[in-house]
């Protein structure tokens, strides 16, 4: 049975399936003229890098408004060894899709997919391309910490994490990899000027009862667990007053 999903066409081009929102899918059809949608973003003059388990590429696409971030997705852990980046349908591209419009309707903050497409890569594995709207001007929050922050800029930082946290278990949303990569911060685009805070690679995403504090307490513990090992290396300027303010904050926001 086919998932209908309001704003999104299905469409083929060769033997690739996607999946695009409606206003972008004649981009995308004209983007992948022989070629993967990962690899026309690759082979774009202007495309800026994004360092990952493989590097992802923001590029213009067609007359869409601001870039658009191209990634590949690839397995991670010891399964990465012998199908990298090969899939059993249905891919996680569906998951994406679903968990990121399940999550902006209910006021999470997180990059608008644009489209996913399937490639075959045999009788039952697939390979996948992600495309999402980027984040303008944003930085995960290892870079954010990278270096010294004056007080007011980073109680701001660690007031929109904790807004986030609070969205997430607002909405009953448990992400299973809330590291400090999978969190940005920009306050490019917002009419007050105030950071925000975005959630990345929300496949890894499951739904449980909305408000519940069991989700708060898990994503707390996940996003605290990689804040210490960073820290514990001297790469991330945050005293242990910071973490736990963070950590009090966010738990209050559930209540």
């Amino acid at each position: 049975m086919k998932i209908v999903i309001e704003g999104y066409d299905r469409f083929r081009i060769g033997e690739a399936r996607v999946i695009a929102l409606e206003e972008c899918a004649d981009e995308v059809r004209e983007a992948m003229q022989g070629i993967s949608l990962y690899d026309f973003a690759r082979n774009q003059p202007g495309a800026r890098v994004l360092m990952g388990r493989v590097p992802a590429y923001a590029v213009r696409l067609g007359s869409i408004s601001g870039d658009v971030v191209v990634r590949h997705a690839v397995r991670g852990g010891m399964v990465a060894k012998f199908v990298s980046d090969r899939y059993i349908a249905p891919t996680r591209g569906i998951v994406e899709l679903l968990n990121s419009e399940r999550l902006r309707k209910q006021g999470v903050r997180t990059p608008r997919l644009i489209a996913y497409v399937i490639y075959p890569a045999g009788p039952l594995l697939r390979r996948l391309d992600v495309a999402t709207r980027e984040v303008p001007h944003a930085y995960d929050l290892a870079e954010v910490f990278s270096s010294p922050l004056q007080k007011e800029n980073k109680h701001e930082a660690l007031a929109a994490i904790s807004e986030l946290i609070g969205s997430l278990t607002h909405a009953g949303a448990h992400h299973a990899d809330l590291n400090l990569k999978n969190i940005v911060l920009s306050r490019e685009g917002e009419v007050d000027k105030r950071i925000r805070a975005y959630v990345l690679d929300v496949d890894r995403v499951r739904f449980n009862v909305p408000g519940d504090p069991m989700v708060a307490r898990a994503n707390m513990q996940r996003l605290m667990r990689s804040l210490e090992k960073v820290r514990s290396r001297g790469e991330i300027f945050l005293e242990e007053a910071d973490i736990r303010w963070l950590e009090r904050r966010a738990m209050e926001m559930q209540a």
